[in-house]
């Protein structure tokens, strides 16, 4: 188990919900991890900076969304059909401050000095949508098994989807496929490239976001480079 900052190494009302940690191996400093994570998930899984300026940020440093994906038709009412976004905020400014930003990870009974950088993502109708951000009755961001938990629909249902799509390229076990055609490639596929190492955890306190059950996608995520 990892052992996470606390809440109050961030501003309200958001604590991040994917953390990545890169190995000093690949990048010696901080600004070099935070270079290597902007410049991995725009090339692999298709992030770009055209978010509306109207968007909230959330206290986060920068946000950005895979934008104009998965169109859903056939709706009961024609004018709710909408396309999705995976938007992805990073808080990378927040642990350094603290001398928080320095992890040891161990993997497979080895200890590797890491930078720790935490990031919250979530799946949801594209913000130019008149209906963003719920479509309760949407086969893919909506309120269907297993995201039909009780709760914040954001929690239960667009937080743990766009953890899937970002670890794992898939919504509910669906390839998707970036406005360009190219897939959204999950981070796990970079085992091709680095020694790649996804984390699950159970949250060890309320104030981390994720309570959406045992039934669907743990609460907590970490991916490790190195």
């Amino acid at each position: 188990m990892l052992d996470l900052p606390p809440k109050s190494s961030f501003e309200p009302p958001r604590y991040p919900n994917a953390w990545l940690y890169v190995s000093e191996q690949i990048a010696p400093t901080y600004r070099d991890a935070a270079t290597f994570v902007i410049s991995i998930l725009e090339r692999h899984i298709g992030f770009e900076d055209s978010l509306p300026p109207t968007g909230n940020l959330e206290c986060a440093d920068a946000q950005r969304r895979v934008h104009h994906i998965q169109p859903v038709t056939g709706l009961p009412d024609p004018a709710r059909n909408h396309y999705h976004d995976l938007h992805i905020r990073y808080y990378f400014r927040h642990l350094p401050r603290r001398e928080q930003h320095h992890a040891i990870v161990q993997v497979d009974g080895k200890s590797y000095a890491c930078w720790r950088l935490p990031t919250s993502v979530h799946y949801e109708p594209e913000s130019e949508s008149p209906h963003h951000p719920y479509v309760d009755e949407c086969p893919i961001c909506g309120v269907f098994s297993p995201y039909d938990l009780p709760g914040d629909r954001c929690e239960v249902c667009h937080d743990p989807m766009g953890l899937e799509l970002l670890f794992f390229g898939t919504v509910r076990g669906e390839t998707v496929l970036r406005a360009d055609g190219l897939p959204v490639g999950g981070l796990k596929d970079l085992a091709t490239h680095y020694a790649v190492r996804l984390s699950i955890h159970e949250p060890s306190a309320p104030y981390m976001n994720l309570d959406f059950g045992q039934r669907v996608a743990p609460k907590r995520r970490s991916l490790g480079w190195t």
